[in-house]
């Protein structure tokens, strides 16, 4: 895949992967859905791409499917 206006995750992840980030047109979003257990709910995390960086805000409370590839649940308990 190449540069995107919108990436959209839709499976619980513990953190992003960097070609996410850096696919991100300017202005562009990433929705994501971070999960620190894959039977507990997680926050829905949105991305901008700023001129001068990013921007990261938690929109809301979700329940999701573990992401598989994008899971590491030894980072996950690191940071509860």
């Amino acid at each position: 895949s190449g540069p995107a206006n919108i990436i959209f995750v839709n499976a619980g992840a513990t953190h992003l992967q960097r070609r996410w980030i850096d696919n991100l047109l300017p202005d562009g979003r990433l929705l994501i859905p971070l999960t620190f257990s894959r039977d507990e709910e997680g926050q829905l995390l949105r991305i901008t791409r700023r001129s001068s960086g990013f921007s990261a805000e938690f929109m809301q409370r979700v329940f999701i499917y573990p992401c598989f590839g994008s899971r590491d649940d030894t980072y996950a308990q690191d940071v509860r």
